[in-house]
């Protein structure tokens, strides 16, 4: 019988995560499959994001499904030791376009309320941002993006917290916002926090969270 291993979840939706997992593992779905699955979740968390009023809390809600079954595929591909390269950039790939979107989807809806285009050009900069981030990420595993020998050993603190920033629980911000109308400010915050984080990339030697 196929076991989930019993590695220390790194945040909470990975933790959230592992019950699910151990029903997935009882079904034939193989982890590429998970994949899509959650990329369905994902592009339908998108639309009811951007559709805005009562959708826009369906969407919030779906968007912490796609959060949860993010870290499903790999789970079920390391218990059933299918972990491949070609797996791995697959549910990258998925990660980059969802989150890169996601920003862009709450600005529509901002937009379409507000009647005013400050929220798109806040979305577009946080997403175009965020796909930076990604990209940057996927230079470090490529080795084509080295780190400074320097930023290793500085601002330690700092480092963590924003490593556990984008470590996996950062989507559970989004209900909230949605409930409590916070759309505007969270896309101002977004738009200044993702090139900054950005920086501190190279900056503070932050690596891929995404494990």
């Amino acid at each position: 019988m196929v076991t989930l291993t019993a590695a220390k979840p790194e945040c909470l939706t990975q933790w959230l995560s592992r019950p699910l997992t151990r029903l997935l593992l009882r079904t034939p779905l193989t982890p590429n499959q998970v994949t899509v699955v959650n990329l369905l979740v994902g592009l339908a968390a998108l639309g009811g994001l951007a559709a805005g009023g009562g959708w826009s809390i369906a969407g919030a809600l779906l968007l912490q499904g796609y959060s949860i079954l993010d870290h499903c595929d790999g789970e079920v591909a390391r218990a059933r030791r299918l972990v491949s390269v070609s797996g791995f950039w697959f549910d990258r790939g998925v990660d980059v376009l969802v989150h890169a979107l996601l920003f862009p989807a709450l600005a529509v809806a901002e937009s379409r309320r507000t009647g005013e285009i400050t929220p798109l050009w806040l979305g577009v900069t946080a997403g175009i941002a965020v796909a930076a981030i990604f990209v940057t990420f996927a230079r470090q595993r490529l080795g084509t993006a080295a780190l400074p020998a320097s930023a290793a050993s500085g601002a330690s603190r700092l480092r963590r917290a924003l490593q556990w920033l984008g470590a996996g629980d950062f989507s559970l911000l989004v209900l909230p916002v949605v409930l409590l109308d916070l759309a505007r400010p969270f896309l101002w915050a977004a738009a200044a926090g993702a090139p900054l984080y950005l920086s501190a990339i190279f900056l503070l030697g932050l690596e891929d969270p995404g494990g």
